[in-house]
């Protein structure tokens, strides 16, 4: 019988972690969007694929329907609109730090990834945050392209 974890790798997903939110567990993923910045472009990288929401969706439908397929198990899929907070999930599955910039830091996709999770009432077994803590280095706030981020302001 194929794992969750098999399941989720074979789609091609290599950042994942699992975590609960109160009652419910959640499959917390990491999408990568860096392709290679379009020369005198001032548009974000992330819009030169297609559409994010249609791409994450797709793959979270999957991983809830082997969910549903292991039992009578219910599952909600988010990317972006939801009643949890996306960063903290992550964080919570281990998948990275929390930076000064209040994204998360993965590892391999820095901050040049979307989150998208499964809700669902299927146990799983949850993994431990990362020990790992943001440097303060200061990059991510001199990197903003719109001066929005101040250190320990975030009100803009």
């Amino acid at each position: 019988m194929k794992s969750l974890n098999d399941y989720i790798l074979n789609l091609g997903i290599d950042r994942f972690g699992f975590c609960k939110t109160g009652d419910f567990y959640a499959v917390v993923m990491l999408f990568p969007y860096f392709t290679e910045k379009e020369e005198n472009s001032n548009i974000s990288v992330y819009t030169y694929p297609e559409d994010y929401h249609i791409i994450t969706k797709r793959y979270l439908e999957k991983v809830a329907e082997f969910i549903r397929s292991k039992g009578d198990y219910k599952t909600e899929i988010y990317v972006d609109v939801s009643p949890y907070n996306d960063v903290k999930l992550a964080f919570d599955a281990g998948l990275g730090v929390i930076g000064e910039n209040k994204l998360l830091i993965n590892d391999k996709y820095g901050t040049f990834h979307f989150i998208g999770y499964v809700i669902t009432t299927m146990p799983l077994e949850i993994n431990e945050p990362t020990e790992k803590e943001c440097l303060k280095c200061g990059k991510c706030i001199e990197a903003c392209p719109a001066d929005a981020l101040k250190k320990n302001d975030f009100t803009k």
